[in-house]
Formats: C-alpha cells, sequence, structure tokens
C-alpha cells in the first residue's frame, strides 16, 4: 500500500505516467510519510526528474520489492528509508536525477535473502552522497555481493553494519574512495566487508566503535587501504572476526583507541599499522597486537603521542635491520626498544614495559638493594637470537 498527502497537487496533470513520477512546476510537493511500494516498474531511461517535488519524511520509506527499479529523486527528510527487498537477479543500480555533492538522502536498508545473481553488483552511488542515517545490509542472500561505489566519498552520519554476504566499498579504477561513519562499525559472523572493490585504493573511515565480527579483507593489491580509526573521543575495538588480505588499520584519534580483543593484523607485505595519532591500548583488558608483515617496515609512526599501551608482538626475518616496537603502560612515556634478530628465519618476538617493576627489591644479592624501577618483558617464539637495544623517555 501507499498512503500520500498532496498539496496543491492535482492527480490527473500532476503526475506524469510516461516519464516517472514528477509534478508540473505550479504544484508544491507530493509528501511521504509511510511506506511507498515501488514494485519492478520504473523504467531505466526517459526519466526527468525536473520539478520532482517528492518529499520523504523522517518515517518515509522507499521501497523496492522486485527485481530491478530505481532509485527515486526527492528530498529526503532524517529518518527516511530506502528499502531494497525484493532482488532475486537483479539490483536497482540506476539513480533517478542529477545529484550535487552534499546531497542528502535518509537511510540505505538491504535485506535480500533469495538473491542470486553471481556477478558483484555495483551500486554506483553519486559522490559526494551524506546518508542521514544508518546503512544495513542484513543480507545478500547467495548473490555475488554488492559494491558500494562512490568518487570521491561517502558520508554516513549514523551506523554501518553489515549482518550478511559479501560487500564492497570503492572509489572507482583510478580514483580512491573514502567512505566515513561517523556512528559505529559491525559485521557479523559470516560477512565479509571488503575494502577495495576496485583498482583504486579505498579508506574506511570510523568516528564511532568497532566490532568486526566476520572477515574484514582488502582483496585488490593497493597497499593504501585501509580500516581507519578517526573518532574524536576514545573508540573501543573488538575484532572476534579475521583481519585478512592486504588490509591497514591506522590508528589516528587524538583520543585513542580501547581494544577488548586480540588485535592481529594480516601475513601479509601490504598490511602495515600506522600509529598516526593517539594510542591503542590493549593492556587494559590483557590483549595484545600482532603484526604478521615480517618487513622492518611494518609499522609506521609510533611517537609518544601515538604508540601501543601493552604488548606488542612483531614477525621478523630481516637479519639486517632494527624492528620498532614502540610501546609502554601509559599514555605519558615512550618505552622503545629495536629488536634484529640473528637469522633469517621467521621469529615472532613480543615485547612489553611496565614502569612500575613489581620485582625490583626481589630475590637481590647482598650489597643491592634495588634495581631500575621499570622493566621490559621480552620473549620470542622460534630460537633465534636477536641484538636488542632499549631506550625509555617520560
Amino acid at each position: 500500500f501507499r498512503r500520500v498527502l498532496f498539496r496543491s497537487c492535482i492527480l490527473q496533470s500532476g503526475i506524469n505516467t510516461t516519464y516517472g513520477p514528477t509534478l508540473n512546476s505550479s504544484q508544491d510537493s507530493i509528501i511521504i510519510n509511510a511506506l511507498f511500494y515501488i514494485g519492478p516498474a520504473i523504467p531505466n531511461t526517459g526519466i526527468n526528474p525536473v520539478g520532482n517535488k517528492f518529499r520523504f519524511t523522517s518515517n518515509g520509506i522507499y521501497q523496492i520489492d522486485k527485481d530491478g527499479g530505481v532509485y527515486l529523486f526527492a528530498k529526503w527528510e532524517s529518518g527516511s528509508l530506502i528499502r531494497i527487498t525484493g532482488t532475486v537477479n537483479t539490483y536497482p543500480t540506476y539513480w533517478n536525477g542529477f545529484y550535487p555533492a552534499g546531497y542528502l538522502l535518509g537511510g540505505l536498508e538491504i535485506n535480500t535473502p533469495n538473491a542470486v545473481a553471481p556477478a558483484t553488483t555495483t551500486l554506483g552511488i553519486p559522490q559526494g552522497i551524506i546518508f542521514q542515517n544508518d546503512i544495513k545490509i542484513l543480507s545478500l542472500g547467495n548473490s555475488g555481493g554488492v559494491r558500494l561505489a562512490s568518487s570521491p566519498d561517502i558520508t554516513v552520519n549514523g551506523n554501518f553494519s553489515v549482518n550478511q554476504g559479501v560487500l564492497s566499498l570503492a572509489g572507482s579504477n583510478i580514483t580512491p574512495g573514502v567512505v566515513l561513519v561517523k556512528g559505529n562499525l559491525s559485521t557479523s559472523a559470516g560477512s565479509t566487508l571488503d575494502l577495495q572493490g576496485f583498482d583504486a585504493a579505498s579508506s574506511l573511515l570510523v568516528q564511532g566503535n568497532i566490532s568486526i565480527g566476520g572477515t574484514l579483507t582488502v582483496l585488490g593489491s593497493n597497499t593504501a587501504s585501509e580500516l581507519q580509526c578517526n573518532g574524536i573521543v576514545s573508540q573501543n575495538m573488538s575484532i572476534t572476526g579475521a583481519i585478512t588480505g592486504n588490509t591497514s588499520l591506522n590508528i589516528n584519534n587524538p583520543a585513542g583507541v580501547l581494544a577488548s580483543t586480540d588485535i592481529i593484523l594480516p601475513n601479509s607485505s601490504s598490511s602495515f599499522l600506522k600509529l598516526i595519532s593517539g594510542h591503542l591500548n590493549v593492556r587494559q583488558n590483557n590483549k595484545y597486537v600482532l603484526t604478521q608483515n615480517a618487513s622492518a617496515g611494518a609499522i609506521i609512526g609510533g611517537t609518544l603521542s601515538s604508540h601501543i599501551i601493552g604488548v606488542l608482538k612483531r614477525a621478523s626475518i630481516n637479519t639486517t635491520t632494527d624492528y620498532f616496537f614502540p610501546v609502554s603502560d601509559n599514555s605519558s612515556d615512550l618505552a622503545a626498544a629495536y629488536i634484529r634478530s640473528a637469522a633469517a628465519s621467521s621469529t615472532i618476538w613480543s615485547v612489553e614495559f611496565i614502569r612500575n617493576n613489581p620485582n625490583n627489591t626481589a630475590g637481590l644479592p647482598a650489597g643491592i638493594s634495588s634495581i631500575s624501577s621499570y622493566r621490559w618483558d621480552i620473549s620470542r617464539t622460534g630460537a633465534d637470537a636477536g641484538i636488542i637495544n632499549l631506550k625509555y623517555s617520560s
């Protein structure tokens, strides 16, 4: 059903049924307060959005229940929703209208459990679009997945969630893409979120909490694709799924990130841990960070204002370069360890710094009353020896 409120609108002359749902310039608007049902009907050509005055209020829903269809050009108030439910073979891909950068949409929800399209479908979202509310990928069925592509960027003022299926983010083959999520990011077990759907790099910037229960990956080879913690207040991070492929993690929040799980980055030469601003705290919940990229340059940054609080583990294989461990047990001090393995076989080194050494007066020989008030805990997996240099600044 559909419930439509007309203001100064003559139905017979106001609706153009040949070239899509538009109004004459003398009309005011069609206001959608509830469900506006769209079947398979509107064609992808010949639609003239000039004079289109559809307006979806905070409870207005534009629902596409069949294969194909288009996205209606309208004014979308906060709380309105585009809902895709009936796709089997063909997702709607055509955006009716001309969207300037910064154009506001409501929310987007895709729930298509019967979808079987084998190839990934690209939903070419107009560039610079701002979603005022959530993007929810509830189900993509048995389809090959959906690619949300926009060059250069998309902004989501609400939350971003992927419950089932394969969702890719992308700019274009030549232009990097940026998706900024001002709310929380969450994925569920069985889902895949791919950060690089085309050749150019993509960055997913999240300002809220991050919960990865499925697979977070970069299937492309561009080394600049990354998940970036981009908030201005402290963010929580939980990774109960897996981070795979060429995915990099960028800590760029001056208020820091608190991890409730271990943070394990992929065994890929294109996966990097970037410590740009703020600290990644794994100590509070007794967890650790592991970078499996065995390159000495796998960690970028690492300063007094941005380091690991807690245990940092690194895979190493290079015998000619020092591996940098920017760690501490707090945000005010930096304790830097530099380790060079003596052999080229793969070794994982673990480094932790504890400023208040609990054993600094215990078990000491006669004549020595105490030792340093802080300590390093350094261990390794494997039998390789190493050269270790330690630096501490407060």
